[in-house]
């Protein structure tokens, strides 16, 4: 109860860590604090404390005055309340399967995702803006991603540098029309996509977003079509 501050990386790459309660006392936890913990299912806040919750039993950390999720584990469910998903909130969730983004959620960050080597379908609320670097690098098995609403129905403006690279499984792609930014190498060595449908306003692509696409067949849109 007397400790205040959890370090950077002070529980990363505990492997057999299976649960956490944060008392009270704790009003800063460092950035990576529980990364790589694969075996972690059980994440409590103490009610009361200042700067974090846990809140509905969600099984994560959550910054109370930001509503950014820092911090969560295979069984998370992501409240309602929630608008930004934090940097490495769920890297290396290796059984995690699937994940209900809810609608408050806004941003994605770096590496949110990153080696949830398990996901196989993710579906990105059209209240989402922004999708950050690497947020779901080496995601293998992903096969499916939806963008809510369909294309034309999105706030989504920015996918960042590798964001899905290394998504092995993913076989198409439909971006949507408000889509203005795709980052360096955001769809790189993702070897199973055949087709792309490209938005009609993009208005910058970096190098390499489909850099080893062994497979790509494909790019659609009214804009461009090409083999």
């Amino acid at each position: 109860e007397s400790v205040t501050n959890i370090g950077f990386k002070a529980f990363s790459d505990c492997t057999s860590l299976e649960s956490i309660t944060i008392p009270n006392s704790v009003t800063k936890i460092g950035w990576e604090a529980f990364r790589g913990c694969t075996s972690l299912e059980s994440i409590v806040v103490a009610d009361g404390n200042p700067a974090y919750d846990s809140r509905k039993g969600c099984n994560a950390i959550i910054e109370t005055e930001t509503n950014t999720l820092i911090a969560g584990c295979d069984t998370t469910i992501i409240p309602e309340s929630v608008t930004k998903i934090g940097a490495l909130a769920f890297n290396q969730c290796t059984s995690l399967e699937s994940i209900v983004i809810p609608k408050s959620v806004t941003k994605i960050d770096d590496g949110a995702f990153s080696a949830c080597k398990s996901l196989k379908s993710i579906t990105i609320p059209s209240s989402v803006d922004a999708i950050g670097y690497c947020a779901f690098e080496g995601c293998h098995n992903l096969a499916t991603l939806t963008f809510e609403g369909g294309s034309d129905a999105s706030n989504l403006t920015t996918i960042d540098g590798g964001a899905f690279n290394n998504c092995s499984a993913l076989k198409s792609l439909v971006l949507p029309s408000s889509l203005r930014t795709l980052g360096e190498s955001a769809f790189s060595n993702c070897t199973s996509l055949t087709t792309v449908t490209l938005p009609d306003d993009l208005e910058f692509v970096d190098g390499a977003v489909f850099s080893r696409c062994s497979a790509l067949k494909e790019f659609k849109g009214n804009n461009v079509s090409a083999d």
